[in-house]
């Protein structure tokens, strides 16, 4: 019998965690720290959407998101960043039913947040609940995935009739992207390399071709007489 009963405890609690889970947060199975949900969910009690700061455990995916923001922050159609990241969202159900979820786009974060404040629903972003993502995607990947934002931004853009809002304020990290640009540098420069090298190797080809053209066409005059 007890054992029964504390069999039936711990099935009644995985159901709570579960429930909570489904119903306030998305976390897109990253790694979140043990105090994440205690720190984002009280804010719920005065904004309808709260986003947690988000750290990629990818050294280069971290360059390619060197966005600012402060330790709290109020998110509105005209703020340096507008839209929270689904990567670390916090909200209550009622608002997925009243939204219907996520469009079938790419960056359906941004969206999803453009929409959110349209419709005057409150967004706030606190760095205390933090999530580490995890992307162990190649840089041929990233590439694809990046143009794939782009093209998402613009019909996303077309259909809200909004866009980034770029203050006079600081919302790039300059120091990531000049990283950025060291860490890229190495690759371009290999490539850069590959390419002359290429060249000097077809030149070097056609001048042997040449050559022996030369002395074939010489030998053909000499025996054809």
């Amino acid at each position: 019998m007890n054992i029964v009963i504390v069999l039936n405890h711990a099935i009644g609690i995985l159901h709570v965690l579960l429930r909570i889970q489904l119903e306030l947060s998305f976390t897109n199975i990253d790694l979140n720290n043990n105090f994440w949900l205690k720190n984002l969910v009280p804010f719920l009690n005065t904004y309808d959407v709260v986003g947690g700061k988000v750290v990629y455990s990818n050294r280069v995916e971290m360059k390619l998101n060197p966005f600012i923001m402060k330790d709290e922050t109020i998110i509105k159609k005209d703020s340096p960043v507008n839209f929270l990241n689904t990567n670390n969202m916090v909200f209550k159900k009622e608002i997925w039913n009243f939204t219907g979820g996520f469009l079938n786009y790419r960056i359906e974060d941004l969206e999803f947040s453009w929409r959110l404040l349209k419709k005057g629903f409150k967004l706030f972003y606190s760095s205390k609940g933090l999530v580490i993502h995890h992307d162990n995607r190649n840089p041929i990947q990233n590439i694809k995935k990046y143009l794939q934002y782009g093209k998402s931004y613009s019909k996303i853009a077309f259909i809200h009739n909004m866009s980034f809002s770029f203050k006079n304020e600081r919302i790039l990290d300059r120091n990531a992207i000049f990283d950025y640009l060291q860490l890229i540098s190495l690759p371009f420069l290999f490539l850069l390399a590959s390419i002359l090298f290429s060249f000097l190797i077809i030149n070097t080809l056609l001048n042997i071709s040449g050559n022996f053209l030369s002395i074939f066409l010489c030998i053909y005059l000499i025996f054809r007489r």
